[in-house]
């Protein structure tokens, strides 16, 4: 921790030339903090979403510095915004919104740099939330549109969507009984996510990092499983003491925010602070806190420099006051952007063009219902027993319980009815290979869990 005053901005906010950034901003004491930090750092289960920071509107900070011109990008009287995005180009800004009381969906908007052409992509009795420009144009976008509801607390989960750039052929590619997260592009045009698992809710209850084809092939994890006692020591470490965690793995990971950094590493909020992860499953080095800071919705510039939001992060959690700043990824350092100390600025993105990655090419659309996995060993497994006397794979399936009762309904009355879990069938029992590898087809969009047996 180091205890320097941070400074203020002079020069461009980053690298493509421009001196613009579009923000969000709204109030310090968030509406809901159910299962998050109070200073968006990071969060642990459904129960806060279906997105995390929410807003009044959109500005624009021109030129990027502490005295630069703040001019609204959207002027609405109700409701609430969240999660900008900016187009490859500098020239729009994706976003969602949740209306007033006549309209409790979240809906994915568009809307021009210089404030013209607002329009709503999405509509109908969904939330979708998060959206991304993909590098062909395309939009990918978190959404309840799966038609699931998570087995704990019963609200809608979430599966990452994909649109054409004007809203239409909405198909879903991703499928949850909790959340996938946060969708964004990797260097190689994969989609980076944050999914959150609830089956078997009491045993898994974890956010790590997903990457994933944009048509929803070949999803593998990046990050998290390797290292639950790491991050479980790191929680304790920062004394991160919100909704405490159950060994070993509920509310052990969250790392969440996922965006690339670099060609080889995600950068992620953790309960230990900004971290990079990767290029491997076992690598991540945490950006030390500055000045005892807590760090939200980043975005890499570049070289070592992070455009984010920030606060001090102190134990009364009351002097909230999120500001915008560059972070120096290798010490930690902030700089000061912008802060009004009235209101929470935060989600900042460059108004700037930046080169694409390439397009993934896609799979032609499937009408199949099966799914295949492969595995290349069950005998690289930190259990003993696994990685010597495994011989044969049981495929079980979680099915949702239908009946839902009294849930939420007052602090007064019974609000948590809910948790229930999953009812489970056993689809199948195979050998495995004599090097520990399987290679199994099972039914399409099912909740799966795959057990070792002696």
């Amino acid at each position: 921790v180091t205890t320097e005053k941070p400074k203020a901005a002079k020069g461009p906010p980053h690298e493509y030339g421009t001196n613009s950034l579009v923000f969000i901003q709204g109030d310090n004491v968030m509406p809901n903090r159910f299962q998050i930090d109070p200073w968006r750092q990071t969060y642990s289960t459904t129960d806060s979403g279906p997105t995390y920071r929410l807003g009044k509107n959109l500005y624009i900070l021109t030129p990027a510095v502490p005295a630069g011109d703040v001019i609204p990008l959207t002027t609405f009287t109700d409701g609430y915004v969240a999660d900008c995005e900016v187009s490859w180009d500098g020239t729009r800004v994706l976003f969602c919104r949740r209306g007033g009381a006549d309209d409790p969906w979240w809906h994915v908007y568009e809307i021009h740099a210089d404030g013209t052409g607002l329009k709503q992509l999405t509509g109908g009795p969904y939330h979708d939330v998060q959206p991304a420009y993909l590098p062909d144009g395309r939009i990918v976008f978190s959404s309840t549109r799966i038609g699931m509801r998570d087995e704990y607390h019963g609200y809608p989960a979430t599966g990452l969507a994909v649109m054409n750039p004007d809203g239409t052929d909405i198909h879903c590619i991703g499928f949850n009984l909790g959340r996938d997260n946060e969708p964004s592009i990797l260097a190689d045009g994969r989609v980076l996510f944050s999914r959150l698992e609830l089956f078997y809710s009491r045993l898994k209850t974890e956010i790590k990092v997903q990457a994933v084809f944009p048509d929803g092939t070949t999803n593998v994890t990046l990050s998290g499983p390797e290292k639950r006692t790491f991050w479980r020591n790191q929680t304790g470490l920062y004394r991160e003491g919100w909704w405490g965690e159950s060994v070993p793995r509920h509310r052990v990971l969250r790392l969440t925010q996922p965006l690339h950094f670099g060609a080889t590493q995600v950068l992620v909020a953790t309960t230990g602070g900004p971290t990079l992860v990767g290029p491997g499953r076992l690598d991540e080095r945490i950006i030390p806190r500055y000045r005892n800071m807590a760090v939200s919705s980043m975005f890499p510039l570049g070289g070592n420099r992070v455009l984010c939001a920030a606060t001090v992060r102190e134990p009364s959690e009351k002097n909230v006051d999120l500001g915008l700043y560059i972070l120096d990824a290798d010490s930690g350092e902030l700089t000061l952007v912008y802060n009004d100390p009235a209101c929470a600025d935060f989600e900042p993105r460059p108004l700037a063009p930046r080169k694409p990655p390439p397009p993934r090419a896609c799979a032609p659309r499937s009408s199949s219902f099966s799914a295949r996995l492969l595995c290349n060993s069950v005998k690289i497994s930190q259990e003993a027993r696994t990685k010597e006397r495994g011989r044969l794979l049981r495929i079980v399936e979680g099915q949702p319980v239908l009946g839902r009762h009294h849930t939420h309904t007052s602090k007064k009355g019974e609000a948590w009815k809910n948790h229930t879990g999953t009812q489970a069938r056993v689809l199948g029992t195979v050998p495995l290979a004599s090097d520990g590898s399987f290679f199994v087809e099972i039914p399409a969009d099912r909740l799966v869990h795959c057990q070792v047996l002696d």
